[in-house]
């Protein structure tokens, strides 16, 4: 008698690891599934169905310095996983080509250049720093404004 309830519980515990193992392997694919497709769907709608060029400059460690380094510039810290990010897209964009020539605007994907996250002390995505002659001189934690960025452009451009 006290095989068979040993076998029991064997099976019991046999079956619920299977059971265990196979939702792990589904959660697994299910998440490596949506991950290729965000980033599929992030580089297709880059430019949200614009063919043209963004007016934003995409800024990178090679670039980074120079750009910042004179006038005012408007730095948006962003990352592909960030739906608020996407939405702010185009207020910068109207923002570079409202004041084109009068204020610089860039973007750096915080994902791919970490080094600048931490060089930069950038804790939210997004973030916004506002350098003017390569000095930072405000920084915007969250969602930046179209009237906000308009009126910093204003007062210090």
């Amino acid at each position: 008698m006290n095989t068979n309830k040993a076998t029991l519980v064997y099976n019991k515990k046999g079956n619920r690891m299977k059971r265990s193992t196979l939702i792990i392997i589904i959660l697994s694919i299910s998440l490596l599934s949506f991950s290729m497709i965000s980033e599929s769907f992030v580089e297709e709608n880059a430019n949200n169905g614009n063919t043209s060029q963004s007016p934003v400059i995409e800024l990178s460690d090679k670039n980074y310095s120079s750009e910042v380094s004179q006038g005012l510039v408007i730095v948006n810290y962003w990352s592909p996983w960030c739906a608020l990010c996407r939405h702010s897209k185009p207020i910068f964009e109207d923002i570079a080509r409202e004041y084109n020539g009068k204020v610089k605007t860039a973007r750096i994907n915080a994902a791919t250049n970490k080094r600048f996250v931490f060089e930069k002390n950038i804790q939210l995505i997004p973030s916004t720093l506002i350098y003017k002659d390569n000095k930072e001189i405000i920084r915007i934690t969250g969602r930046a404004s179209k009237e906000d960025l308009k009126r910093i452009i204003e007062e210090n451009g």
